[in-house]
């Protein structure tokens, strides 16, 4: 008769141990953004890198806002060979500046402007050798507080696996304690 009990009980617990386990599989596997069936939504892709790109015929620029300057990556579009001896003039809103090569194919200009995030236009006037060519792109210097918020939504995750990785932890020391006592 005891021993029945304590298989019933033994029984009770892994039913139990069962339970939680099922109860928070369903949990960990919920939907998330980009993998459910809902509708498509439009979504602004970001970058954890912010840049502008601006593109013709014979050159292709890329801009980085770094503090407060501009590194502006300078390279041919059919080849993305680095272009270099080239002179840069941007503008933007009232501000003009002039960049300097710091290396083959890469220019910075000092951009006060940035300090303050937002859209800035800017207007690159572009010469090297007997080319010239006119380039227009937009800066988005707001983007960083966009991908600050696809990393809050991740945290009720981790919040549901360390409280089941808890319990699933508190379980097993139980489970644990009632065998030894049941073989003293």
């Amino acid at each position: 008769m005891i021993f029945q009990r304590s298989i019933y009980r033994r029984m009770g617990l892994e039913k139990l141990f069962l339970s939680l386990l099922l109860l928070s599989v369903p949990l960990l596997l919920q939907a998330h953004e980009g993998h459910d069936d809902a509708a498509p939504t439009q979504s602004v892709v970001t970058n954890s890198i912010q840049r502008a790109i601006a593109q013709s015929e014979s050159f292709e620029i890329v801009v980085v806002p770094q503090h407060e300057q501009l590194i502006i990556y300078l390279d041919r579009f059919t080849d993305n060979v680095p272009v270099t001896g080239a002179t840069l003039e941007l503008e933007s809103d009232g501000w003009q500046g002039k960049a300097k090569e710091i290396s083959a194919g890469t220019y910075t200009v000092a951009a006060p402007f940035l300090e303050k995030p937002g859209q800035y236009s800017l207007l690159i006037t572009l010469t090297q050798e007997d080319q010239s060519d006119l380039l227009e792109t937009t800066l988005d210097t707001n983007t960083a507080k966009h991908s600050s918020v696809a990393s809050k939504k991740t945290t009720p995750v981790l919040i549901i696996l360390s409280i089941s990785g808890t319990m699933l932890l508190l379980l097993f020391f139980v489970l644990r304690r009632r065998r030894l006592i049941t073989r003293r």
